[in-house]
Protein backbone atom coordinates (compact mmCIF):
# COMPACT_ATOMS: atom_id res chain seq x y z
CA UNK A 1 0.00 0.00 0.00
CA UNK A 2 2.64 2.35 0.28
CA UNK A 3 6.08 3.20 2.76
CA UNK A 4 6.16 5.88 5.15
CA UNK A 5 9.10 7.37 7.05
CA UNK A 6 8.96 9.00 11.28
CA UNK A 7 12.21 10.82 12.94
CA UNK A 8 11.72 9.25 15.97
CA UNK A 9 13.15 12.59 17.68
CA UNK A 10 10.89 14.92 16.19
CA UNK A 11 8.51 12.69 16.60
CA UNK A 12 8.81 12.87 20.59
CA UNK A 13 9.42 16.19 20.63
CA UNK A 14 6.32 17.09 19.44
CA UNK A 15 3.51 18.48 21.03
CA UNK A 16 1.18 15.12 21.66
CA UNK A 17 4.33 13.04 20.58
CA UNK A 18 2.46 11.54 17.75
CA UNK A 19 2.45 12.15 14.17
CA UNK A 20 0.76 11.43 11.06
CA UNK A 21 1.85 10.33 7.86
CA UNK A 22 -0.43 10.14 4.43
CA UNK A 23 0.02 6.44 1.89
CA UNK A 24 0.39 7.10 -1.33
CA UNK A 25 -2.11 9.00 -2.73
CA UNK A 26 -4.06 9.01 0.07
CA UNK A 27 -5.55 5.43 0.33
CA UNK A 28 -4.09 5.59 4.25
CA UNK A 29 -2.52 6.76 6.89
CA UNK A 30 -0.22 5.46 9.39
CA UNK A 31 0.02 7.16 13.10
CA UNK A 32 3.41 6.95 15.45
CA UNK A 33 3.46 7.92 18.76
CA UNK A 34 6.67 7.38 21.28
CA UNK A 35 5.57 7.00 24.65
CA UNK A 36 8.15 8.04 27.72
CA UNK A 37 9.90 5.01 29.03
CA UNK A 38 8.39 3.07 32.18
CA UNK A 39 8.69 6.13 35.24
CA UNK A 40 8.36 4.10 38.01
CA UNK A 41 9.84 0.39 39.24
CA UNK A 42 6.69 -1.62 39.44
CA UNK A 43 6.36 -4.30 36.85
CA UNK A 44 4.13 -7.13 35.90
CA UNK A 45 0.28 -7.29 34.52
CA UNK A 46 -2.70 -5.29 35.99
CA UNK A 47 -5.72 -7.12 36.44
CA UNK A 48 -9.05 -5.06 36.97
CA UNK A 49 -12.50 -5.54 36.82
CA UNK A 50 -15.31 -2.62 37.87
CA UNK A 51 -19.12 -1.98 38.17
CA UNK A 52 -21.49 1.11 38.63
CA UNK A 53 -23.82 2.04 40.68
CA UNK A 54 -26.91 4.51 40.73
CA UNK A 55 -25.51 6.09 36.99
CA UNK A 56 -27.49 8.75 36.33
CA UNK A 57 -29.92 8.07 33.51
CA UNK A 58 -29.16 9.92 29.87
CA UNK A 59 -32.47 7.93 28.21
CA UNK A 60 -35.57 8.16 30.02
CA UNK A 61 -37.09 9.27 26.83
CA UNK A 62 -40.54 10.51 26.46
CA UNK A 63 -42.39 8.32 29.03
CA UNK A 64 -39.59 7.66 30.82
CA UNK A 65 -39.07 3.99 30.58
CA UNK A 66 -35.61 4.28 28.77
CA UNK A 67 -32.42 3.05 30.50
CA UNK A 68 -28.70 4.21 29.15
CA UNK A 69 -26.59 1.62 27.44
CA UNK A 70 -23.32 2.04 29.84
CA UNK A 71 -19.63 1.47 29.18
CA UNK A 72 -16.05 2.59 30.28
CA UNK A 73 -13.14 3.87 28.89
CA UNK A 74 -9.71 4.22 30.90
CA UNK A 75 -6.82 6.91 29.85
CA UNK A 76 -3.59 7.26 31.59
CA UNK A 77 -2.20 10.88 32.24
CA UNK A 78 0.20 12.40 29.97
CA UNK A 79 1.77 15.76 31.50
CA UNK A 80 3.80 17.83 29.34
CA UNK A 81 5.66 20.22 31.62
CA UNK A 82 7.57 22.08 29.13
CA UNK A 83 4.35 22.86 27.09
CA UNK A 84 2.25 22.99 30.15
CA UNK A 85 -0.75 20.85 29.06
CA UNK A 86 -2.10 17.34 30.00
CA UNK A 87 -3.50 14.56 27.17
CA UNK A 88 -5.05 11.60 27.91
CA UNK A 89 -4.24 8.34 26.38
CA UNK A 90 -7.40 5.95 26.05
CA UNK A 91 -5.68 2.27 26.74
CA UNK A 92 -9.17 0.16 26.90
CA UNK A 93 -12.69 0.75 26.45
CA UNK A 94 -15.31 -1.87 28.18
CA UNK A 95 -18.28 -3.80 26.54
CA UNK A 96 -21.54 -2.06 26.53
CA UNK A 97 -24.20 -3.16 28.71
CA UNK A 98 -27.64 -2.85 27.46
CA UNK A 99 -30.78 -0.77 29.53
CA UNK A 100 -28.64 -0.96 32.83
CA UNK A 101 -27.83 1.67 35.57
CA UNK A 102 -26.03 -0.45 38.05
CA UNK A 103 -24.15 -2.41 35.12
CA UNK A 104 -21.63 -5.48 36.23
CA UNK A 105 -19.15 -5.90 33.36
CA UNK A 106 -17.69 -9.29 33.50
CA UNK A 107 -14.71 -8.84 31.25
CA UNK A 108 -11.70 -8.56 33.45
CA UNK A 109 -8.85 -5.84 31.88
CA UNK A 110 -5.56 -7.78 31.41
CA UNK A 111 -2.69 -5.24 30.21
CA UNK A 112 0.87 -4.64 31.51
CA UNK A 113 1.39 -2.36 34.11
CA UNK A 114 3.78 -0.06 31.56
CA UNK A 115 0.90 0.19 29.29
CA UNK A 116 -1.77 1.24 32.33
CA UNK A 117 0.63 3.71 34.19
CA UNK A 118 4.49 3.96 32.70
CA UNK A 119 4.89 1.43 35.82
CA UNK A 120 3.61 4.83 38.04
CA UNK A 121 1.23 3.25 40.52
CA UNK A 122 0.77 7.06 41.58
CA UNK A 123 0.42 8.10 37.89
CA UNK A 124 -3.53 9.55 37.50
CA UNK A 125 -6.15 7.31 35.82
CA UNK A 126 -9.09 9.04 34.08
CA UNK A 127 -11.94 6.32 34.26
CA UNK A 128 -14.80 8.41 31.58
CA UNK A 129 -18.69 5.87 32.18
CA UNK A 130 -20.91 6.68 28.81
CA UNK A 131 -23.76 6.16 27.59
CA UNK A 132 -23.80 3.66 23.90
CA UNK A 133 -25.44 4.92 20.75
CA UNK A 134 -25.34 3.58 17.95
CA UNK A 135 -26.49 6.89 16.04
CA UNK A 136 -24.35 9.61 17.38
CA UNK A 137 -22.06 10.02 19.55
CA UNK A 138 -21.67 8.84 22.64
CA UNK A 139 -22.78 10.75 25.43
CA UNK A 140 -20.92 10.84 29.18
CA UNK A 141 -22.30 9.94 31.82
CA UNK A 142 -19.36 10.59 34.37
CA UNK A 143 -16.14 10.28 35.09
CA UNK A 144 -14.07 9.14 37.75
CA UNK A 145 -10.14 10.63 38.53
CA UNK A 146 -8.16 7.88 40.35
CA UNK A 147 -4.87 5.37 39.89
CA UNK A 148 -4.13 2.02 39.80
CA UNK A 149 -2.75 2.29 43.95
CA UNK A 150 -6.28 3.83 45.23
CA UNK A 151 -7.82 1.35 42.80
CA UNK A 152 -6.22 -2.04 44.25
CA UNK A 153 -6.87 0.18 47.53
CA UNK A 154 -10.46 0.73 47.30
CA UNK A 155 -11.25 -2.98 46.07
CA UNK A 156 -15.16 -4.33 47.43
CA UNK A 157 -14.94 -6.17 50.75
CA UNK A 158 -18.83 -6.17 51.05
CA UNK A 159 -20.32 -7.97 48.05
CA UNK A 160 -20.15 -6.48 44.59
CA UNK A 161 -22.51 -3.42 45.46
CA UNK A 162 -19.93 -2.34 48.13
CA UNK A 163 -20.89 1.17 48.66
CA UNK A 164 -18.82 1.75 51.21
CA UNK A 165 -15.22 1.95 49.51
CA UNK A 166 -16.63 2.81 46.16
CA UNK A 167 -15.18 5.71 43.92
CA UNK A 168 -17.37 8.71 43.31
CA UNK A 169 -18.45 9.27 39.42
CA UNK A 170 -18.81 13.24 38.84
CA UNK A 171 -20.18 15.08 35.99
CA UNK A 172 -17.42 17.05 35.22
CA UNK A 173 -14.27 15.81 33.11
CA UNK A 174 -11.76 18.56 34.31
CA UNK A 175 -12.77 16.71 37.83
CA UNK A 176 -13.42 20.44 39.18
CA UNK A 177 -14.45 20.60 42.80
CA UNK A 178 -18.04 20.54 43.93
CA UNK A 179 -19.14 18.65 40.25
CA UNK A 180 -22.38 16.69 40.66
CA UNK A 181 -22.33 13.02 41.48
CA UNK A 182 -23.68 10.69 38.78
CA UNK A 183 -22.55 7.56 40.25
CA UNK A 184 -20.64 4.83 41.88
CA UNK A 185 -17.89 3.07 40.41
CA UNK A 186 -16.82 -0.36 42.59
CA UNK A 187 -13.97 -1.80 41.90
CA UNK A 188 -14.33 -5.78 42.22
CA UNK A 189 -10.67 -6.50 41.24
CA UNK A 190 -7.80 -5.13 40.76
CA UNK A 191 -4.47 -5.88 41.77
CA UNK A 192 -0.88 -6.75 40.03
CA UNK A 193 0.41 -10.21 38.59
CA UNK A 194 4.17 -10.36 39.73
CA UNK A 195 6.34 -11.77 36.61
CA UNK A 196 7.71 -15.00 36.97
CA UNK A 197 11.32 -15.01 38.10
CA UNK A 198 11.72 -18.21 37.27
CA UNK A 199 10.26 -18.24 33.59
CA UNK A 200 12.41 -14.88 32.38
CA UNK A 201 16.20 -16.63 34.06
CA UNK A 202 15.37 -19.76 31.88
CA UNK A 203 14.61 -18.10 28.69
Amino acid sequence: MGVVTFDLWEVYNSDLKTKGEDLNRGKGAVYLRVDDPQKGNDKGTFLLQLRALDLKNNEPGLFGIGVSDPFYEISRKYFNPSKGFVYWQRIYRSEYKKNLINPLWEEIMTLPLTTVCYGDLDNELRIAIYDYNTKHKHTPIGYCFTNARSLMTNVAVRGNADREVALEIVADEGNAPNAPKTGLLVVLQAEILEEDESSLSES
